[in-house]
């Protein structure tokens, strides 16, 4: 699992920067499955739609070991 220090010397699981961890607490579960429709459409194949490239990608973090 990522972690980083953030300045006041706290060790924050889960997330690589402060950045980050922001971006996560100032997105909503709507907003986020939105980013990732977006996303997907913009990479999914010829014969795929976004929720099958979604899902692809979904099993690539399973395998990799990341909830």
């Amino acid at each position: 699992m990522k972690s980083y220090i953030h300045q006041t010397g706290t060790k924050i699981q889960g997330y690589s920067s402060h950045k980050e961890n922001c971006f996560y607490d100032d997105t909503t579960k709507r907003q986020m499955f939105l980013i990732i429709e977006q996303m997907s459409e913009m990479l999914k194949g010829k014969n795929q739609d976004w929720v099958d490239k979604a899902r692809q990608e979904l099993e690539t973090l399973k395998i990799n070991l990341i909830k």
